[in-house]
């Protein structure tokens, strides 16, 4: 599965380790 680019970018941000979790979660990326 690829994640959307949206995801990645969020991914490469500072984001919450929380938001982060949701995602993964909910697209499948892998940590």
């Amino acid at each position: 599965m690829i994640a959307p680019r949206s995801i990645v970018t969020y991914r490469g941000s500072t984001t919450p380790p929380e938001i982060e979790n949701s995602f993964d979660g909910d697209n499948g990326v892998v940590d």
